[in-house]
């Protein structure tokens, strides 16, 4: 039986990674030889962290610094589980012989939230949720826990209906595109009928979103 082939390890950073999972990337810098410099990963933004040494960072075959990131290390991260956090890294070198420090690259990376820690709404953006309050304003069904919900500084349950109205036709449209990347618009089925049903006319389009 043919042992299955492991998964490729990145060489570039990615745009995002996520809490809670294991991370690994192997870095190398051609002017920088693994031999003299120490390799430390530091990150900062809603909250710290530096891994530098086993067992998240060794030094592979050609001088490559191998770095894993368990579990344990990622999810403190961003331990909510509640929304994607911003954070900004920075790979720093230290020279064996006298110290010197070097930060051979910097960028800027967003930790994805642990889904197992989620509670209901989280994974939801905020034009989601603001949706979904405004859906309960038109149908006038908000509940005591809502109806202070503010939208661009009031109170949504003060919003006059036709306001309302376009607000809900507004994040309908940016929600649609959230969550239809790169598409335009919105596909519209025509269904011609013809005029011996006696329902409508040949021309008349129906609409299906």
């Amino acid at each position: 039986m043919t042992a299955p082939a492991q998964p490729l390890i990145r060489t570039n950073w990615p745009s995002a990674f996520t809490a809670g999972a294991t991370f690994k990337i192997n870095r190398s810098f051609a002017d920088y030889s693994a031999t003299d410099w120490n390799y430390s990963l530091l990150f900062a933004g809603a909250g710290v962290a530096q891994f530098a040494g086993t067992p998240q960072i060794t030094v592979g075959a050609g001088g490559v610094y191998n770095i894993v990131l368990a579990p344990a290390d990622t999810q403190p991260l961003n331990p909510t589980g509640a929304a994607s956090a911003p954070y900004t890294f920075v790979e720093r070198l230290t020279a064996i012989a006298d110290g010197e420090i070097v930060d051979v690259c910097s960028g800027r990376i967003m930790i994805e939230p642990n889904l197992a820690y989620a509670a209901a709404g989280d994974a939801l953006s905020f034009e989601e949720k603001t949706l979904l309050i405004l859906e309960l304003a038109v149908q006038g069904r908000l509940t005591s826990d809502v109806e202070n919900y503010s939208i661009a500084g009031r109170s949504v349950s003060k919003i006059p209906a036709r306001e309302l109205l376009s607000l809900r036709g507004q994040f309908k449209a940016i929600v649609w595109r959230q969550r239809n990347p790169g598409r335009i618009t919105q596909t519209i089925d025509v269904k011609l009928r013809t005029a011996e049903s006696g329902l409508l006319p040949d021309y008349w389009p129906t609409f299906s979103t």
